[in-house]
C-alpha cells in the first residue's frame, strides 16, 4: 500500500512539474505575444503617421505657421513664464479673431507710369438760352490702369562707307559694328534678357516662349532659343566668377542644395538627379553651382580657401567638411528643427505645440532686432534667448528616446524631432556668437525657390553639361532681385554693355554695383 502511495505521489509531482513547465512556457509565449502586439501597434501608428504626412505633402497646405503665431505673438509673454504644457494647452488653440470688414481703399496710381490723356468734350457747347459758347468752370479727371502690349522691333544699324571722290588710292572707311553677345545673331540684348527671365524668373519652358514670339509674328525655333540662352550664360560667366570671388572673400556663408532632374545619356529610361548648390550672404549676393552629385566634392571645391562660418542644415557632408578643414565653423538652422516638430503635431500635439511656442518666442526676439545694428542685436539675443534655450534643453532631455523609460518612440515624428534637436544642439545656438548671423537658413531657401518652382515647369535640364547655364543665370537673376533691381532691365542692360566691358569696368555690372545707363 505504501508503495502505491509513493507511486501516486510521484505521478502527481510529475504532473505538477509538467503543468508548471507548461504554465511557464505559456507565460513566456504570452509575454512574447504582448511584446509583438506592442511592436505591431507601434508599427501601425508609425505607418499611420507616415501616411498622414504623405497626404499632407500631397494635398495639404505647405505653410508651417500656426494661427497663434500669426495673430497673438505679442500676447505670449505670460505663456512663456511657465513652460509646463498644462499652462499652455488652453492657450494654443486661439479663438477666431473677429475683425471689422475692411473698406476698400483706392490707392493712387504710381507716378512713374506714362500718362496718356484722353479728353472728352461735351457735344453741346452752346447755351440753349442765349446761344453763347459755354466756358470751362472745372475739369473732372479719372485714372485707370491700362496695358499696351509689348512689341517686337527691328533695330536696324546703318553703317555708311565713306570714300574720297578724288583720292582713289585712299581706302574707304566705315565704323565698326558694335560688339554683340551673339555676333551676327538675330537677337538683341533686350529680347535676350526677356527670354532668359521668361524661363528662369517666370518659370516658362522655352516652347512657351516660342509660342509667345509666334503671337508677334516671329518664328524662332526652340533650338535657336537654347543657343541664345547658352550664349547669354557664356557672356555672363565673368560676373558669376566675380560674385564667387566676393562671397568667398567674406567669413560668413549660408549654404544649401536642391535636386534637379537632368537628362543624362548614360542613364537610360529615366532622368538622372543633379544638384544646384547655393551659397549666399544675408543682404548680399547669391551664387548657384551645378554638380552632378550630392557629395562633398561640390562644396569642398567651391569653398576653396574660404575661412569662417557656414550655416547649413544637418546633412552629413557639412559636418564632415568642417571636421576635415581648419578655420571652418558650422552653425545650424532652427527652421529645420522647427519643421520636424511641426511634422510631429499629428503624433503628439501637446508636446509639439509646446516646442513650437518656444521657437515662436525665439523668432519673436529676432523680429524685434531685425532692423537694429549687429551689436544691439547680439546684446538683446544674449539677454533674452539663453533662458528659452535652457528650458528647451530640459524638455528635450526628458523626452529623449534614447533615455531609459522614455515614452517617446525613436522612429516617431516626435522622437525624430527630439533626436535632431539634441544632435544639433550646439550648432542651433551658433547664431548667438555674432549679430550678423541669422537664426535659420530661410534666406537661402528663399533664394532657391525660383529654381524649385521652375523645375516643375521646365521639368529637367537637357544635358549634364548644360547645368552650368542654369547656375550662372540663376545667380545673376536672384542676386539682382536681392539688390532691388528689375531682372529684365538688369539683364537687358548688362547684355548690352558686357561685350565692351574690360577687367577694370566689369565690376560695374555686378548686381551690387549696377546702375542703369541710357541706351
Amino acid at each position: 500500500m505504501s508503495r502505491n502511495k509513493e507511486r501516486q505521489l510521484a505521478s502527481q509531482e510529475a504532473r505538477t512539474l509538467a503543468l508548471e513547465a507548461r504554465l511557464q512556457r505559456l507565460e513566456e509565449q504570452n509575454a512574447a505575444l504582448v511584446l509583438e502586439r506592442e511592436q505591431l501597434l507601434n508599427t501601425q501608428r508609425l505607418l499611420q503617421l507616415e501616411l498622414a504626412r504623405v497626404k499632407l505633402e500631397l494635398f495639404g497646405s505647405k505653410s508651417e505657421k500656426l494661427r497663434i503665431e500669426d495673430h497673438q505673438l505679442p500676447l505670449l509673454d505670460e505663456v512663456f513664464e511657465n513652460p509646463e504644457p498644462a499652462a499652455t494647452v488652453d492657450v494654443v488653440v486661439s479663438p477666431e479673431i473677429e475683425r471689422e470688414p475692411r473698406k476698400p481703399v483706392r490707392r493712387p496710381l504710381p507716378e512713374h507710369l506714362e500718362v496718356i490723356e484722353e479728353r472728352i468734350e461735351p457735344t453741346e457747347i452752346q447755351c440753349p438760352e442765349c446761344g453763347q459758347e459755354r466756358c470751362v468752370i472745372r475739369e473732372e479727371c479719372s485714372e485707370r490702369l491700362d496695358l499696351i502690349p509689348a512689341r517686337l522691333i527691328r533695330r536696324r544699324t546703318i553703317r555708311p562707307v565713306l570714300a574720297c571722290s578724288r583720292c582713289k588710292e585712299v581706302a574707304p572707311v566705315q565704323a565698326p559694328m558694335p560688339p554683340q553677345v551673339i555676333e551676327k545673331g538675330l537677337c538683341g540684348p533686350g529680347l535676350l534678357g526677356h527670354v532668359i527671365c521668361a524661363k528662369y524668373l517666370e518659370h516658362r519652358p522655352l516652347y512657351r516662349v516660342q509660342q509667345e514670339l509666334e503671337r508677334y509674328g516671329v518664328n524662332v525655333s526652340r533650338a535657336t532659343l537654347c543657343d541664345w540662352v547658352e550664349a547669354a550664360a557664356v557672356a555672363l560667366q565673368p560676373l558669376w566668377r566675380g560674385i564667387q570671388a566676393g562671397l568667398m572673400a567674406g567669413d560668413y556663408l549660408q549654404v544649401d542644395e536642391t535636386p534637379v532632374r537632368v537628362l543624362d545619356p548614360e542613364v537610360q529610361g529615366k532622368a538622372a538627379t543633379g544638384y544646384l548648390w547655393v551659397y549666399g550672404r544675408p543682404k548680399g549676393d547669391v551664387l548657384f553651382d551645378f554638380r552632378s552629385g550630392r557629395s562633398r566634392e561640390g562644396p569642398e571645391t567651391m569653398l576653396g580657401s574660404f575661412s569662417g562660418t557656414i550655416q547649413t542644415d544637418a546633412y552629413g557632408v557639412y559636418p564632415a567638411l568642417v571636421r576635415s578643414r581648419t578655420g571652418l565653423v558650422r552653425i545650424g538652422c532652427l527652421a529645420h528643427a522647427r519643421r520636424k516638430f511641426h511634422e510631429a503635431l499629428g503624433d503628439d500635439p501637446e508636446q509639439a505645440r509646446w516646442f513650437l511656442l518656444q521657437f515662436a518666442r525665439l523668432y519673436w526676439i529676432e523680429r524685434q532686432t531685425r532692423t537694429r545694428d549687429d551689436e544691439t542685436r547680439l546684446a538683446q539675443r544674449k539677454q533674452e534667448a539663453p533662458p528659452l534655450w535652457a528650458t528647451l534643453r530640459a524638455r528635450l532631455e526628458v523626452l529623449d528616446p534614447t533615455r531609459a523609460g522614455s515614452r517617446v518612440l525613436a522612429q516617431s515624428p516626435l522622437g525624430k524631432a527630439v533626436r535632431y534637436a539634441l544632435a544639433e544642439w550646439d550648432a542651433l545656438q551658433g547664431y548667438l556668437a555674432d549679430g550678423r548671423f541669422e537664426i535659420d537658413n530661410n534666406l537661402i531657401e528663399n533664394a532657391i525657390r525660383p529654381s524649385c518652382v521652375g523645375k516643375r515647369n521646365w521639368l529637367f535640364i537637357g544635358h549634364p553639361e548644360a547645368g552650368w547655364r542654369s547656375a550662372v543665370i540663376y545667380t545673376l537673376v536672384v542676386s539682382a532681385r536681392r539688390h532691388g533691381h528689375d531682372p529684365v532691365a538688369y539683364l537687358g542692360d548688362v547684355l548690352r554693355r558686357i561685350p565692351t566691358a574690360t577687367n577694370h569696368t566689369l565690376h560695374e555690372l555686378l548686381p551690387s554695383n549696377w546702375k542703369p545707363q541710357p541706351v
